[in-house]
């Protein structure tokens, strides 16, 4: 069986996870997201093989000397970091303004809970004004120790702990 021409030459079957796409011309194949691990597939070829095995498509992949490094990826929201197996941890940009009114709210406000609905903890928000009713406001010093901790947090740590992870205390 022929493989089948393109008028740029070849074209190739993409595996996306159980689906296949394509058939795509080899100039193509890079804007489709195809790397050097994307399996692929062409009349003529005995099974699916990574991209950068097959010996028509080897060169675009190879990458010159005295490239520079390729730039990070931006990673989606919701990205949590080295914790999670990533290199690095993109914070949203409200981020850091988030922390510090919460920080602030949570030093000044923290007895009626303030600094949690910032965070969108409705639950921990009302926690904490029951918890300074029940113990006749001493329970308020939670929230100002809270305050201080967003603080002193980094970005990233804030980010990971509080928005992801969305610890409850401390």
């Amino acid at each position: 069986m022929a493989a089948r021409m393109s008028n740029s030459g070849l074209e190739f079957f993409v595996a996306a996870g159980q689906q296949q796409r394509g058939p795509f011309a080899v100039d193509r194949l890079l804007t489709e997201g195809v790397s050097a691990q994307t399996l692929v597939w062409r009349e003529g070829m005995p099974s699916w093989q990574p991209a950068g095995t097959v010996s028509e498509l080897a060169h675009i992949f190879v990458r010159p000397a005295n490239a520079p490094p390729v730039p990070p990826m931006a990673m989606p929201v919701g990205y949590a970091g080295p914790a999670y197996g990533f290199a690095q941890s993109p914070v949203p940009t409200d981020v850091p303004s988030k922390k510090i009114l919460a920080g602030l709210m949570g030093i000044f406000f923290g007895a009626w809970g303030v600094h949690r609905f910032v965070l969108g903890d409705v639950g921990g928000g009302f926690l904490r004004i029951v918890i300074t009713f029940c113990t006749c406001g001493i329970g308020g010093f939670i929230g100002l120790i809270e305050g201080i901790i967003y603080l002193t947090k980094t970005d990233e740590e804030f980010y990971r702990m509080y928005m992801i992870e969305q610890r409850s205390w401390f």
